[in-house]
């Protein structure tokens, strides 16, 4: 069984990873949050990411890096987002707006858990986002 508080601090003390160090991420399963890089900083979105046919946490950064309604709920919440501080100069509905300010106001922090089940794994996402209280969580608009 996971130390969740132990697995917690692990994910809060890992290296930042922004776009251009994508390449960092791994291909392993586990959890990751989405910061925005403020004074102080703020908590996004917490997620997490299966084996995804390998690609692991990178694949899924990518994913979200590309903000594509179609594949991540994070693009849609911050296309519905008219009203945080960080929007006013983004139009969120645009999504080269949407990759520019992930690309250049934020960063991921990540920690691998390949040993986890499935279910396992979910439990603990449920924890860090208790914890993190991220500004978008759950489904868009509920």
């Amino acid at each position: 069984m996971i130390d969740y508080d132990k697995a917690l601090q692990q994910l809060l003390q890992s290296s930042y990873i922004a776009k251009l160090s994508l390449d960092q991420a791994t291909r392993q399963q586990g959890i990751y949050i989405l910061w925005l890089d403020s004074n102080p900083l703020v908590c996004l979105k917490t997620g997490m990411a299966g084996t995804r046919q390998g690609t692991g946490i990178k694949g899924r950064l990518q994913l979200h890096f590309s903000s594509n309604p179609d594949n991540t709920v994070l693009a849609r919440h911050l296309a519905a987002d008219t009203t945080s501080d960080w929007v006013q100069n983004y139009d969120f509905e645009q999504r080269e707006d949407r990759q520019e300010f992930l690309e250049t106001q934020c960063f991921f922090q990540t920690v691998a858990l390949p040993d986890l089940s499935k279910n396992d794994l979910k439990q603990f996402e449920n924890f860090v986002e208790a914890k993190m209280k991220p500004k978008y969580a759950g489904r868009v608009g509920g």
